[in-house]
């Protein structure tokens, strides 16, 4: 069994992206077995004009000119000839077995089409403490133990984007729908819009084909995480891009409707919100306007 490891990017950090290629030079499962597809998403300046690739296995990078996470994913997607494709970002540290325990599990639980492991921080400047409500949102979770399902919406065995390991069948079907879908294109980062949840697409997309997701313990990573996504005002547009994307998301597998918006219904919410700290109030105050802005876009769209 083969690996396709993608890795896309723009513009990123030297250092971390370079961090990002050391681990990967220091996994244990043997160079024979994986590539690497870098797709340049318009850097500047370009990649291959500066980045060290020496001592990585057929390693290759390609141009997508079209701007956005989703466009250059598509572009790695169809440049990968494994079997198993691992979604890396340029910010991520795998542990030296990562690969190995991949390899493993595709062949251990066949029942699976997507799946993951959970996140150790590395802080460039440690948060603001009040800003822990914010803080899950930069997929810093841990994960306590393997956990599996075939149910659409079971978040907690439900991998995230960084580091997800997905059957390329999987991931050429998600294509397939995805290249003809001006709304599942729009989700992921798009230069400063912090839309997500295509990793969620994806995994969702094996479900849909009869497989199922799951989170192990044995798959680590350590995430980089720059001062500024430790931001309040990053933060706060980061919840409402994921508010806003998880109403798109949803709305791909069946129809979703805008909250209440009588006396009663506001009340109510006053009251919820009552019972949160200032920061957590803020939080789901992010996420009701990244949520509003997608039911509108949704009722335009008819």
């Amino acid at each position: 069994m083969k690996l396709s490891i993608i890795l896309c990017t723009f513009n990123p950090r030297r250092h971390f992206i370079e961090r990002t290629l050391d681990a990967l030079r220091g996994q244990t499962l043997s160079s024979t077995q994986w590539e690497l597809i870098l797709v340049d998403n318009n850097s500047r300046p370009p990649l291959a004009s500066w980045l060290n690739l020496q001592g990585l296995p057929e390693v290759r990078i390609v141009i997508e000119t079209e701007q956005g996470f989703t466009p250059a994913l598509i572009r790695g997607v169809r440049e990968a000839t494994g079997e198993v494709c691992i979604l890396v970002h340029d910010d991520n540290l795998l542990a030296p077995d990562y690969l190995a325990h991949v390899h493993r599990l595709a062949r251990e639980w066949p029942q699976l089409g997507a799946w993951g492991g959970g996140y150790v921080p590395e802080y460039e400047e440690p948060p603001d403490p009040e800003l822990a409500p914010f803080i899950a949102y930069l997929a810093v979770n841990a994960i306590e133990r393997d956990r599996w399902s075939n149910a659409l919406y079971d978040y907690p065995a439900t991998p995230c984007g960084a580091g997800m390991a997905v059957r390329s069948v999987v991931l050429r079907r998600w294509v397939e729908i995805t290249s003809n879908d001006a709304r599942r294109r729009s989700l992921g980062r798009h230069t400063d819009k912090l839309t997500s949840c295509e990793d969620f697409d994806i995994a969702f997309t094996a479900i849909d084909a009869g497989y199922g997701t799951g989170v192990f313990t044995c798959l680590k990573i350590t995430h980089l995480i720059p001062k500024g996504r430790v931001r309040a005002d990053y933060l706060r547009r980061l919840v409402e891009g994921h508010g806003y994307s998880s109403v798109l998301l949803h709305s791909f597998r069946g129809p979703v409707r805008p909250p209440a918006r009588g006396l009663l219904a506001r009340l109510r919410r006053w009251r919820y919100l009552r019972t949160l700290s200032l920061d957590e109030r803020d939080v789901q105050t992010a996420l009701a306007r990244g949520e509003a802005r997608a039911y509108a876009a949704l009722a335009r769209q008819g």
